[in-house]
């Protein structure tokens, strides 16, 4: 039976060049003027000592593969396990495991309840539980008073503070109310599409 070291020897490593083009097959591949010349059996020469060279290299590192190939397999062999030692390293990644995914489970009803609470406080803000203050009072006001005194000097009749006051509180509470709404509503369909995940994962 051949060995892994002499099928790669025999069969993949190239052989001589004088097996495949002779010295007199070289000097035909020249033109006829050129076929005296000294310098082709030099080239020739230099060629076959070029390719002997690294057949030799190509040997001896496919002879020190091939052993190297023999020490692994004997390594394998030493760290074989028995029945009772594959059995002991199995239960104790199979407790591993279950830890691991009890873990998990645990973080994924802490992200739960985290994220139905955030989405019962969105909720609070969208039934009008909570009201943020968006602008204050007084500066709503003095804004009012300086664009009343540029009205007055272009010599156009400017309404009451008060009545600025109620146009513009309504006009912000419509607007925030509004956009307030959207983005809630949109949040929310959000918040409940990743609860049903997480709890669908901790299910499993």
């Amino acid at each position: 039976m051949e060995t892994e070291e002499t099928i790669l020897l025999n069969y993949f490593l190239n052989s001589e060049l004088q097996d495949n083009i002779t010295l007199q097959q070289f000097i035909k591949k020249f033109p006829p003027a050129y076929s005296s010349n000294p310098q082709i059996k030099t080239l020739y020469k230099e060629y076959h000592d070029q390719r002997s060279e690294n057949r030799k290299l190509v040997k001896k590192n496919t002879v020190e593969e091939c052993k190297k190939s023999d020490q692994w397999n004997n390594e394998d062999d030493d760290d074989r396990l028995t029945l009772d030692q594959a059995n002991k390293l199995l239960s104790t990644e199979e407790k591993n495991m279950l830890h691991e995914i009890n873990f998990m489970k645990h973080e994924c009803k802490k992200w739960i309840q985290d994220i139905q609470r955030i989405n019962g406080n969105m909720s609070d803000l969208r039934y009008g539980k909570i009201l943020p203050e968006v602008i204050r009072e007084e500066e709503i006001i003095n804004e009012l008073k300086s664009q009343s005194h540029y009205i007055e000097i272009q010599g156009i009749p400017s309404p009451t503070i008060e009545e600025n006051s109620l146009t513009l509180t309504v006009f912000l509470a419509r607007f925030t109310t509004i956009a307030t709404y959207s983005l809630i509503t949109f949040f929310t369909a959000l918040i409940n599409k990743l609860i049903k995940k997480l709890t669908i994962s901790n299910e499993i």
